[in-house]
């Protein structure tokens, strides 16, 4: 059948095409954002019941409310998907009755700024019972309920949720639930969130937490209850509770609830995964899920794998021609034709200063490797679920492990890597913020370091938008973006940068010495791979009232880049970017400014005038009104332009100042 979500037309048998494979199994009645609205709020308003808003990785700086509609906000990554409040407000508002079909998945919620007497920073809950699922809501602030605040019969359900890093000037600094309000709780995990009584605070409702940890709140109870409250915990691990108004509920350490340290991975680097030998791992609701490892489910918003040391299968696609490949297992034999039957023999190679011949690979490191054909291939082994990579100063070739990892989760004490600097390569580079298992990648480092890699780890960092589209003019080169007209610090190029050039036969364009952005000339190298190229510009800053962006080549004579536009010319190994010079259609002499002038020590006059060609010798004389020579300019030699820094600071030849009048000049 087809239906229609917001003027767009799909077809919902399953045939329809999804931009991330995360997405995969969603209606068909979708909304991209930034492809089809700039901003999530637009996709809300344009969208109606039933339709998925999927937003692609970045930071929207927003303050969105679901406006009582019926569908799905869905980010591709919780990670690096990231909705910042920018401190003007609620992040995210349900306050108009939404229900479970109203649901928000895969965000990280940030910097909130309320001081909504009703609770809610980061998102809130007023009479609406959204499901909030996968999501991280860390950093905001309010007077209550800075994470999430549920009131007048709110009844979200929260799962695989972390709240962490919240401030509330009064109470609830991850949850304020008031007013007969009743969540569900399920694996979530509540730490490092400030208030005067407790992360969680109950007043006149209740709560039912399962497979929950609250630990190493900043306030003096993990969770207060207040006026008739009561809570149901089972399978969580509590630090501590506190009751006042006749709440209830004492005795809740039962059902398998605990009060032990949960031995997070690395708190104060915000990574809230579990340690080996948690006692957190394996002691959740029996009759929760399975753990995605096929485990009992573990508390927290994290579950720890357990496959380590289970035999794992990994299918690993390559394209014909040259692939940057990795070794996501821990195999037997990791000679390259045992990994890699139909590779081209003798096409292996690692990277130091240059290209080096190898025949084995090793986990964490990347390689080139050729295929005749397309395909894929098994690989069977171990997998590990932390790894240290040794990183040499300039660009690296790395590989990640067994599952998707994001670069924001790598551990980097001593900030070693170049952000922006993760290459992947598909017939051409191309920028990404995830290593797939089995690829191989580039990425650049300041200095010599270490880093760390972690299965299923928090990111560490909050991703910054390096992009210089709507800032630097562009030229696209078959499908590669180079940025011009921006100036750039010797630390901020880096991130601007280049690996070095693939293997022939694969294609490439860069500015001369592996940059992607230069200020006003650039030489543009191009390993082609067809008889014409493509180019597209986009000119936002211009040359001046002087200057045009030329581009040129052997097979191209000086084309002016101007506004936006495309050419398709013969393939070229070199093209030419740089300001030229307008040359004027006639010699002109015009209007001197200021004028009239005051003549003394500070002042002056301008004379601007332009040469239709070049002059070996140029003289400028000024004369009284009655013809008498006052003062002749010696402007040397000069080329075919328009100029107007010339002047005169109103003194003759022996440097004495000229009584006021009328002069004439030529």
């Amino acid at each position: 059948s087809e239906s229609v979500g917001t003027g767009q037309l799909f077809q919902d048998d399953g045939s329809c095409e999804y931009p991330q494979e995360s997405w995969i199994g969603i209606s068909c009645n979708f909304v991209l954002i930034p492809e089809e609205f700039s901003t999530i709020q637009e996709g809300i308003n344009a969208s109606i019941d039933g339709d998925s808003i999927l937003v692609s990785v970045g930071i929207y700086y927003e303050n969105i409310s679901f406006n009582g509609k019926n569908i799905s906000l869905i980010g591709e990554n919780r990670e690096t998907t990231i909705i910042d409040g920018n401190q003007e407000g609620i992040v995210v508002s349900f306050t108009n009755g939404e229900g479970s079909s109203s649901k928000l998945e895969r965000f990280t919620i940030i910097n909130a700024l309320s001081d909504d007497g009703y609770g809610g920073g980061g998102i809130k809950c007023f009479g609406s019972s959204p499901i909030l699922e996968n999501l991280i809501i860390k950093n905001n602030y309010s007077y209550r309920g800075a994470g999430i605040g549920c009131s007048n019969g709110a009844n979200p359900i929260l799962r695989n949720v972390l709240i962490t890093g919240n401030t509330s000037s009064e109470s609830g600094g991850a949850i304020y639930i008031a007013n007969n309000s009743n969540p569900i709780l399920e694996n979530i995990t509540i730490t490092n969130n400030s208030c005067s009584y407790g992360a969680i605070h109950l007043v006149a409702s209740n709560a039912n937490l399962t497979n929950v940890i609250v630990w190493d709140n900043p306030s003096p109870y993990g969770i207060y209850l207040w006026a008739s409250s009561e809570i149901e915990i089972q399978y969580s691990d509590i630090n501590n509770i506190g009751f006042g108004g006749e709440s209830g509920n004492e005795e809740w350490d039962i059902a398998g609830n605990i009060s032990v340290d949960p031995l997070f991975t690395n708190p104060e680097y915000d990574d809230f995964t579990l340690q080996p030998g948690s006692p957190c791992i394996d002691v959740g609701d029996p009759d929760s899920p399975l753990d995605p490892d096929g485990t009992i489910a573990d508390m927290g918003a994290y579950y720890y794998h357990q496959e380590s040391g289970v035999p794992t299968e990994i299918i690993i696609d390559y394209q014909s021609g040259w692939n940057l490949v990795g070794l996501p297992l821990d195999v037997d034999s990791p000679y390259y034709i045992t990994i890699f039957p139909d590779a081209t023999e003798n096409t292996l190679y690692s990277f130091g200063e240059t290209y080096v011949p190898d025949s084995t690979l090793i986990q964490g490191e990347g390689y080139w490797l050729r295929f005749d054909n397309s395909g894929t291939t098994t690989i069977t082994g171990t997998p590990i679920d932390e790894l240290t990579i040794s990183l040499s100063e300039g660009w690296n070739l790395v590989s990640g492990l067994h599952e998707d990892l994001s670069i924001y989760s790598i551990n980097d004490p001593d900030s070693t890597i170049v952000p922006n600097t993760l290459f992947g390569f598909s017939d051409a580079y191309f920028l990404t913020e995830e290593l797939v298992p089995g690829n191989g990648y580039w990425l650049r480092a300041y200095q010599d370091g270490e880093v760390t890699v972690t299965g299923g780890g928090l990111a560490r960092v909050t991703p910054k938008d390096f992009s210089l589209n709507g800032k630097a003019n562009t030229l696209t080169i078959n499908g590669m973006d180079l940025y011009f007209g921006v100036e750039l610090s010797g630390r901020e190029r880096l991130s601007y940068s280049l690996p070095p050039k693939p293997p022939s036969g694969a294609f490439d364009v860069r500015f001369k010495d592996g940059w992607r952005a230069v200020k006003d000339y650039g030489v543009v190298e191009v390993m082609p791979t067809t008889e014409t190229l493509t180019i597209a510009y986009d000119i936002l800053l211009n040359a001046g009232e002087h200057y045009n962006w030329v581009l040129s080549s052997e097979t191209l004579d000086d084309y002016v880049l101007e506004d936006a536009g495309e050419l398709t010319v013969p393939s070229a190994e070199r093209f030419t970017l740089g300001l030229k010079a307008v040359v004027p259609a006639t010699f002109t002499l015009h209007q001197n400014f200021p004028n009239p002038f005051r003549i003394g020590a500070q002042e002056f006059t301008v004379f601007p005038f332009a040469l239709n060609r070049p002059s070996r010798e140029t003289f400028l004389s000024i004369f009284t009104a009655e013809g008498r020579l006052v003062r002749r300019l010696d402007l040397g030699a000069r080329a075919a332009r328009a100029y107007a820094l010339d002047r005169w600071g109103g003194r003759n030849a022996a440097g004495e100042r000229v009584q006021s009048g009328v002069y004439h000049y030529l």
